[in-house]
């Protein structure tokens, strides 16, 4: 069975980086650590979230122009 290198593996990683940055937190933020990472993470899936509508919204786009442009193709006399 192969060995599994923890530190290739992703989810080690960022529970890894989630550890040292929870642990800068505390000793910057002392009491309001917990409320400071919070909005941080809430910040970063915002980012995520607006990430994958901005995907979407371009394959949608795509996916339009190939369709506009394989109807002009195939009809180029059309208005579109």
């Amino acid at each position: 069975m192969a060995d599994l290198a923890l530190e290739a593996f992703l989810p080690y990683r960022l529970n890894r980086i989630a550890a040292a940055v929870s642990q800068d937190f505390r000793s910057v933020y002392g009491p309001f650590s917990v409320s400071v990472s919070l909005m941080m993470w809430a910040f970063v899936s915002r980012l995520l979230m607006l990430a994958g509508a901005h995907y979407s919204a371009s394959r949608h786009a795509l996916r339009l122009a190939s369709e506009v442009s394989a109807r002009h193709l195939s009809d180029p006399e059309s208005d579109i």
